[in-house]
């Protein structure tokens, strides 16, 4: 009775994981599929990876998602493609990553590392 109840979780937890990983992908741009752990990692040339990810930009289109040993990363291959993400979109996409330790330890204080929101703007 223990036993199937544990693996019943163990079934739970696993189906949750596909869900949300499946969910996941959904949301991101089209790429070339990886390896569980390694990702695309063994896909790319060692001294010239610029050449899959060219081969990936005539294939996939302009943005292409890939997986680089659990690194997620989207490669943008062209100049368009870096011109509307970087410019006309810059409000979503030139924030700083938000490090939950940082601003526990200098008690909000980090200026250098803060995010642009209203307080970054305010005193700015």
């Amino acid at each position: 009775m223990m036993w199937s109840t544990v693996i019943l979780f163990l079934v739970f937890l696993l189906s949750l994981r596909v869900f949300k990983t499946l969910q996941l992908r959904a949301k991101l741009p089209p790429g070339p599929k990886g390896l569980p752990i390694l990702g695309n990692l063994l896909q790319l040339q060692r001294t010239r990876p610029w050449l899959a990810f060219d081969k990936w930009t005539k294939q996939y289109g302009p943005i292409v998602y890939l997986n680089i040993a659990g690194q997620n990363t989207v490669v943008l291959g062209t100049r368009k493609a870096a011109v509307d993400l970087f410019e006309r979109q810059s409000n979503v996409y030139s924030d700083r990553t938000h490090c939950v330790v940082l601003n526990v330890l200098a008690g909000g204080m980090h200026w250098a590392w803060r995010q642009a929101d209203e307080l970054w703007k305010r005193q700015r």
